[in-house]
């Protein structure tokens, strides 16, 4: 045999260990490339994770935006319900901002271009709008919330009734004012529907007559008890009513008046004009209590006797569930002890300056303020009996760098921020979530439709990324140290349709 057979020689070992060498440098940069890319996948959903978390914070919250405000069409029409927390200009107070504009409840985006978003509310915002689309990266709710361990009932809807107790010790006059009533009703069917229609009474078919009788009927109570009696208020002036040849509205009064010994000037400090001015508006509002077609006034007329008197929650809805002592008297209320609404009161009545004294309900379409044995009607529309009341809330969602304290506590990166509005005031600004890069958001005011986008990131990695595609928000400048280049990112994105809002509704 030959020796060479023997064994290898060196050429042919060096060729074996440069043939194994390759093939170990393969595995190990495929066995690199595979703990990458599984280190990027985990990266990516926790990303995604992050970001879907904002999402449905957000989510939960904008579908209550604008709940029980339907009957509000404009942005300016809710910040008119809410005017105590919309007006002026002090820093961290409600929804305060120079430029109107920027407040347009109930969904407000709003844009700030510092890394440290200012934290002093709506104070300092700005508003980017542009082809009827506002963008911002930072989004204000208000929306309704429930309580989570009471439920606010109303037990008596409808508009406000008089007690049953109370009806039985009315005055013995109030029956005398019926007949008064029943007599100038009869008188205002023929006269005002001779004027609406310009036509003799008895020349209209009866088919027509009905309504015509009936529109000059609601129109004649509209203007009495609105603008008649909210002049009369004032100080009662005769030539107010005199503008029309016998007129009724001068008729009414003139019984009122005299029945009861009210003096023409009602701003009189006497106190008998004090009890004249309570003994008329009491029967006034008992007739009204017992008929249906004038029991729409009753807010208006519950609204003037307040200057006059105290006894309004006589004519209040009875919406919490009421505890009686051996006397047979309420001794005390059960939800409304530890509520919101009571953190907001002081001397049982709401603080209007206080988003705690708010509530709304679906039969309103606007917001009431709720007081410990009443509520205060803003509008004058009916609460429904069996409604709910419903706390308003705001939060603001914002993202920004991690604080020192963060840092301390594990949360290395930006994050999203929440902040709520406590009441009167701005709250703590609170992390909720890291690893949110940024938030963007436009709200399109021409269709009412919100779209919020949400930059999230699992960790950093050595690779350099491209910003992505769907992402439309900021990005950084190139070659800042902040840049997001070295992020492994999600993009999460939520759309919604503000259907709480009436059709139509604007932004103003």
């Amino acid at each position: 045999m030959n020796r060479r057979s023997r064994g290898f020689t060196l050429t042919e070992l060096l060729t074996a260990l440069v043939i194994h060498s390759f093939f170990i440098l393969m595995l190990g940069g495929i066995f690199y490339t595979l703990i990458s890319f599984g280190s990027r996948s985990q990266m990516t959903m926790t990303a995604r994770e992050r970001g879907q978390r904002v999402i449905n914070y957000i989510d939960s919250r904008v579908r209550r935006a604008g709940l029980g405000m339907w009957k509000l069409e404009k942005s300016s029409e809710i910040r008119g319900a809410l005017a105590p927390l919309t007006e002026g200009n002090v820093a961290k107070k409600g929804f305060n901002n120079n430029d109107k504009t920027v407040i347009t409840l109930p969904v407000i985006v709003t844009y700030d271009d510092q890394d440290e978003i200012a934290t002093d509310g709506l104070y300092n915002d700005k508003i980017k709008s542009e082809d009827n689309i506002v963008r911002g990266n930072v989004l204000t709710l208000l929306y309704a919330e429930r309580e989570t361990d009471k439920i606010f009932i109303i037990k008596n809807g409808g508009y406000a009734k008089m007690p049953s107790e109370t009806l039985t010790t009315l005055p013995d006059n109030a029956k005398k004012l019926k007949g008064i009533f029943q007599t100038i009703q009869n008188a205002i069917y023929e006269y005002y529907a001779s004027i609406l229609s310009d036509k003799p009474i008895e020349t209209i078919q009866s088919d027509e007559k009905q309504t015509i009788i009936q529109e000059t009927f609601d129109e004649f109570w509209k203007k009495f008890l609105t603008t008649g009696i909210t002049s009369a208020s004032k100080k009662f002036d005769i030539n107010v009513y005199n503008s029309i040849p016998n007129n009724q509205y001068e008729a009414l009064l003139k019984s009122f008046f005299n029945m009861y010994g009210v003096l023409e000037d009602l701003n009189s400090s006497d106190d008998g004009q004090s009890n004249a001015l309570k003994s008329m508006f009491k029967d006034l509002i008992t007739y009204i209590n017992t008929h249906d077609e004038t029991n729409i006034f009753i807010p208006q007329i519950t609204s003037i006797l307040k200057p006059y008197s105290t006894f309004d929650p006589e004519f209040s809805h009875i919406f919490l569930t009421e505890e009686y002592n051996d006397s047979g008297k309420v001794k005390k209320y059960k939800e409304y002890p530890g509520s919101q609404f009571e953190e907001a009161a002081k001397n049982d009545k709401g603080q209007t300056d206080d988003l705690r004294s708010y509530a709304v309900l679906r039969g309103t379409g606007s917001p009431v303020i709720v007081n410990k044995t009443s509520l205060n009607l803003i509008s004058c529309d009916p609460v429904l009996s069996g409604d709910e009341l419903l706390y308003l809330k705001s939060v603001r969602v914002f993202a920004m760098n991690p604080t020192d304290y963060d840092k301390k506590h594990g949360q290395q990166l930006r994050n999203l921020k929440v902040q709520k509005l406590d009441g009167k005031d701005w709250g703590d600004v609170n992390p909720y979530q890291q690893g949110i890069l940024e938030i963007y958001a436009e709200l399109n005011t021409t269709e009412s439709i919100l779209t919020v986008w949400v930059l999230s990131t699992g960790g950093r990695d050595n690779m350099t990324h491209e910003k992505p595609a769907d992402w439309p928000g900021r990005w950084r400048e190139e070659g800042d140290n902040n840049d997001y280049k070295y992020f492994v990112t999600y993009v999460s994105k939520g759309t919604w349709k503000l259907n709480n809002l009436p059709e139509n509704f604007t932004w103003d």
